[in-house]
């Protein structure tokens, strides 16, 4: 029985065989030896013999009084291998650990870089804007010492229009209008002090015009009509622009539009809050952009991919055009009245809640607001206002109602540099372009069409 003993086998395991379970050191479960050697629980071994007189292991016979209790102060496996992989694991354990603590150092050093980088954006930014308002500032200076009156000279007379609330103009100073009580789109051009005429036609839509909007390429505009978009062509043509489609929505009015930057999309601000994606190359929505309050969208304009729309209150970014939830950049204390975007360059226009308060217009560069454009007290705003580029400064130019004229703002500065420049009626929509590095603005009020050019200090 010794020797048998003493001839175990070379693996000893921590648990039994039989139950799969580990030994006890007390109980009815320590670990006890047959005669051939081999180790089980005592309970379950006991158990066994009742059952069968073989040695599970090895089927050899053994007798109940061979069951001997093995005296061992902890039984484990000797197995090298899994020693081995513990020694693997512990190493890759410290090498993760190590790659941990790069990794840790590695973000600290991207948020100070980040950091870093934003300070000096911020500070570029700010450099920029003393330089610009200080180039502002001496061109006003050389212009009040050279050229003393106003910045922008009328080049034409006033062209007459009837009761047109929107209008659009191409980089060929081409002028695009609808006349509400006839329904008909008038082209005019003009081109230094010559109009060279108006064309009429049917745009065969039906119900109000609330905005119209030309594509980046100056190929192709867009008039939105009730419930209807309207797409033109040939806008260069005077004479020859024509009907390419109409678009109808699900009875929603749309109340605003814009192109996107490749020229084949048209987005729809809706009068219950949705923007839709039409699809010119065949005449469908492509998708749908949601709005979670549900308010009209009567203000759009995109750029660099993004779409900006306005309700009332709120100034709303789309990232892109299969965005479904906008992010809000701005909740004004008024009313909105229209929006602006050229390049990063955002203006929101807002009208005051009672006739105590006072107009204003915030500039956004990059999502940052960087200026706010206020007028003397009088001054008050429903105009569409627009961005003029020039060579001196950017500026901002926008209509007061309250006195029948338009305003010039210094966008960098926030200064007014240009007030009181007369219209004949009450204005509701500006619009500029440049050409051949010069700038024109045009002026819409409720009867006439006025076109200026920015002379600065050529003159």
């Amino acid at each position: 029985m010794d020797a048998e003993l003493g001839t175990m086998g070379e693996e000893v395991s921590n648990n039994c065989i039989v139950c799969y379970e580990d030994f006890t050191e007390t109980g009815d479960h320590k670990p006890v030896a047959i005669a051939c050697g081999h180790l089980f629980g005592e309970k379950c071994i006991r158990h066994w013999w009742t059952i069968n007189k073989t040695c599970p292991i090895c089927k050899k016979r053994f007798k109940r009084t061979s069951i001997r209790p093995i005296y061992a102060q902890k039984v484990v496996v000797a197995d090298e291998e899994v020693r081995n992989l513990k020694g693997q694991i512990e190493s890759k354990n410290d090498e993760i650990e190590r790659w941990k603590e790069e990794n840790r150092n590695i973000q600290r050093g991207k948020r100070q870089a980040e950091m870093l980088n934003r300070e000096l954006t911020e500070e570029n930014k700010r450099l920029r804007m003393s330089l610009a308002s200080v180039d502002s500032e001496l061109s006003l200076r050389r212009s009040a010492v050279s050229e003393p009156g106003d910045m922008f000279v009328r080049m034409t007379e006033a062209i007459p229009v009837q009761n047109s609330t929107c209008f659009a103009m191409t980089k060929g100073l081409v002028c695009l209008m609808v006349e509400q009580n006839s329904h008909q789109l008038r082209q005019v051009q003009v081109q230094g002090r010559i109009v060279n005429g108006a064309t009429d036609f049917r745009d065969q839509g039906s119900g109000c015009v609330w905005d119209i909007s030309i594509s980046k390429d100056d190929s192709k505009a867009s008039v939105a009509a009730g419930n209807q978009l309207h797409v033109v062509t040939n806008l260069d043509q005077i004479g020859k622009a024509q009907l390419q489609g109409c678009l109808t929505n699900d009875g929603q009015q749309i109340l605003s539009c814009a192109w996107d930057d490749g020229n084949q999309k048209v987005y729809c601000g809706l009068g219950d809050g949705r923007v839709q994606v039409f699809d010119i190359r065949n005449n469908a929505c492509v998708s749908e952009l949601s709005h979670p309050t549900k308010h009209g969208i009567f203000s759009l304009a995109s750029s660099g991919g993004r779409i900006y729309g306005c309700t009332r209150r709120e100034v709303l970014v789309w990232d892109n055009d299969v965005s479904e939830i906008p992010w809000c950049l701005r909740e004004v204390p008024g009313s909105i009245e229209g929006l602006a975007v050229e390049e990063e360059l955002l203006a929101v226009s807002v009208r005051p809640r009672n006739e105590l308060g006072v107009a204003f217009h915030e500039i956004y560069d990059s999502d940052s607001m960087v200026g706010s454009l206020t007028g003397h007290k009088s001054f008050s705003t429903k105009t569409k206002g627009s961005f003029i580029i020039t060579p001196h400064s950017p500026m901002f130019a926008s209509g007061d109602e309250m006195n029948n004229s338009w305003c010039c703002w210094d966008i960098h500065s926030g200064n007014m540099i240009q007030r009181g420049m007369g219209a004949f009626g009450n204005p509701r929509q500006i619009c500029s372009q440049n050409v051949d590095a010069s700038s024109f603005v045009g002026v819409l009020d409720s009867n006439s069409l006025s076109m200026f050019r920015y002379r600065g200090l050529q003159e």
